[in-house]
């Protein structure tokens, strides 16, 4: 999943370099948003630890 979200932002960079900005900035949105959804998922995730 980290692998999608660094592949969706460079792939906004290189629409961006070649004049898009509008996909750009939704790219990078997206995948802002799932950067937030992803650090959530693994801060709610309880731990399984046996002691």
């Amino acid at each position: 999943m980290t692998a999608a979200i660094f592949l969706v932002a460079a792939v906004a960079m290189i629409i961006a370099v070649a004049g898009r900005r509008d996909i750009a900035v939704a790219l990078l949105s997206v995948s802002f948003i799932a950067s937030v959804l992803w650090l959530y998922h693994h801060m709610t995730d309880p731990l399984a630890l046996s002691l």
